[in-house]
């Protein structure tokens, strides 16, 4: 596939996730055999991974990832996309703290692999260390 549909793939995944059509995550990912590296979480199957954004979407009802993308970059068979995530903290306990009514917004970046025309491994980084700053679970500095 071309780098530009490779793109394409992977921005997709995103508003799927935004959308939080679950249903049609199909489209776009090999869940057969599908692998997501997360420093938070480790190396995750399809399963795994959609229950880290599940518990996130729990505690963050109005989780919005991509925000908008600030770098997408393709070559061969990759995409990185660098962007914000966003949500407010009314749901679910995140951390293990209750929800604080904050807005919270942290940067990331993920790696999508596409082979076949479907992800098949991701590779994310995101600012956890603020994000735990933000909840409270680790004070800020000074």
């Amino acid at each position: 596939m071309s780098t530009e549909a490779n793109k394409t793939i992977a921005l997709r995944y995103i508003d799927i996730i935004n959308e939080w059509d679950l249903d049609a995550l199909g489209e776009v990912i090999d869940k057969e055999n599908f692998k997501e590296h997360n420093p938070a979480w480790g190396a995750l199957s399809f399963d795994q991974a959609l229950g880290t954004y599940q518990m996130l979407k729990a505690a963050l009802p109005d989780l919005h990832f991509g925000g908008p993308p600030v770098l997408v970059i393709a070559e061969d068979d990759l995409v990185v996309i660098k962007g914000g995530v966003s949500g407010t903290h009314t749901g679910a306990p995140l951390f293990g703290v209750p929800a604080t009514g904050k807005q919270l917004s942290w940067t990331g970046m993920d790696i999508s692999r596409i082979a076949n025309g479907k992800i098949v491994e991701r590779w994310l980084e995101a600012n956890m260390l603020g994000l735990m700053q933000q909840v409270g679970v680790i004070p800020p500095p000074g």
